[in-house]
């Protein structure tokens, strides 16, 4: 494969910047992570208007100017100190995690699940350190896989995926095979974490969110519908720079006795509704600030 003068640049700053945040402490590297955090949205203004706007268009008179900017911070540290995490996860010990987690029930509802030898599916909203939860899983012996998107750089996309995987994590490409491995998978009583809470361009299924209509994708129940294993919806929200809370909802099941596209309509309104509520909950813990707006209708 050849790669382009940019692809080598880019990725020479990512390896020297994920190196000073590896040999550094954790508060340490979270600090660099703010530092980097303020500039982008303070100095350059990092689609900070379009996230502001996104704020308003959901929460309306609700929410000042002023709370629209809180938020939109707060959405954008969060982003950034996962960031750093995810260079750190292979780092991650269970003591550690232990230390600045609190989510007994989330993990203690996955485990007796996947200790049953069954499948099931993890439904995590983009909030907070997502990625930290999917490590402390695979500690606690959860068998954990996700797949993912390839990014546009091939030597980053390389890249972090070795890094998700560092801690025990199988992470499969989001390609042509990916589905049989998937469904494969959670047969073999592997526990898929996924994120949901993402707008389909074409597609999908029209789902109630925000007080609009979000196109998301059908696979996650889908899936679930295929192998008759359960969806949990979760979250793991951040609480000041270092403390992190995690969160189960409802078990959601597929419904055999329903046609099939109606129970994988179901299970998607049931998965985003309550996301929906944690959003509204405490907005400032979503990622508000993602290329593709949920709410934007399909192309």
């Amino acid at each position: 494969m050849i790669y382009r003068p940019k692809h080598i640049v880019e990725y020479a700053l990512l390896r020297m910047f994920t190196a000073l945040l590896r040999v550094l402490p954790y508060r340490a590297a979270l600090f660099i992570g703010w530092l980097n955090a303020w500039f982008s949205f303070h100095i350059v203004c990092f689609r900070v208007d379009e996230a502001k706007r996104r704020i308003r268009s959901v929460f309306g008179d609700a929410v000042s100017e002023k709370d629209a900017t809180r938020i939109a911070w707060q959405s954008w540290k969060n982003i950034v100190f996962s960031g750093v995490e995810i260079m750190r996860m292979d780092l991650m010990t269970r003591q550690w995690i232990e230390s600045v987690l609190d989510a007994e029930h989330l993990f203690s509802t996955l485990k007796s699940h996947t200790d049953t030898g069954q499948g099931a599916i993890s439904a995590v909203a983009h909030m907070g350190s997502w990625e930290l939860a999917g490590v402390y899983g695979h500690h606690i012996g959860i068998p954990v896989f996700t797949f993912v998107a390839q990014q546009k750089n091939p030597l980053v996309n390389a890249y972090l995926n070795r890094m998700r995987q560092r801690p025990g994590i199988e992470v499969i490409s989001r390609d042509t095979d990916a589905v049989r491995g998937i469904l494969r998978r959670l047969k073999d009583g592997y526990l898929l974490a996924i994120l949901p809470d993402v707008r389909m361009r074409r597609g999908g299924l029209m789902v109630p969110f925000l007080g609009g209509e979000a196109n998301v994708g059908e696979g996650m129940a889908m899936f679930a519908r295929h192998c008759n294993v359960p969806i949990f919806p979760s979250i793991v929200t951040r609480h000041g720079w270092a403390r992190h809370k995690g969160k189960v909802g409802p078990t959601i099941w597929p419904d055999q006795s329903l046609d099939k596209d109606a129970d994988i309509l179901r299970m998607s309104k049931e998965v985003l509704a309550f996301i929906d509520g944690e959003i509204r909950r405490d907005p400032g813990q979503w990622f508000w600030f993602n290329k593709r707006w949920i709410l934007d209708p399909p192309e």
